[in-house]
């Protein structure tokens, strides 16, 4: 008896018929596109461009919170002299608070952000 080393199904069109296909989803598409972006409305292509960039601001900004972050984190490891200790609490307390605050400030700017799209 021979064994077959050929583990992979066999691939049909279509396996499941209530799954759509890709060119059916692009027909799909192009069914909706004068919806999206009418020829005479300029407001709605103003509004669609509008969205678009708002969600490529939001994806931007939520990208860039981890960064920010690192940046105040970095900021906190400065070198230490036992002779001005007082001078380093003062800078450490300070980028606490400020840390605080950018959590504060930047949690809800995401909020405002994904409402404003």
């Amino acid at each position: 008896a021979s064994t077959s080393t050929n583990r992979s199904p066999a691939r049909t069109a279509n396996p499941n018929p209530s799954t759509p296909t890709h060119k059916e989803d692009w027909k799909i598409i192009r069914h909706l596109l004068p919806n999206i972006w009418p020829k005479d409305d300029r407001t709605t292509k103003i509004r669609v461009v509008t969205a678009l960039l708002l969600l490529a601001g939001g994806k931007i900004l939520n990208v860039q919170v981890p960064f920010m972050f690192k940046h105040i984190i970095d900021s906190l490891s400065i070198p230490f002299d036992p002779n001005t200790f007082q001078g380093a609490w003062t800078v450490v307390g300070t980028m606490i608070a400020g840390f605080k605050l950018s959590i504060r400030f930047l949690g809800p700017l995401g909020s405002v952000y994904r409402d404003l799209r």
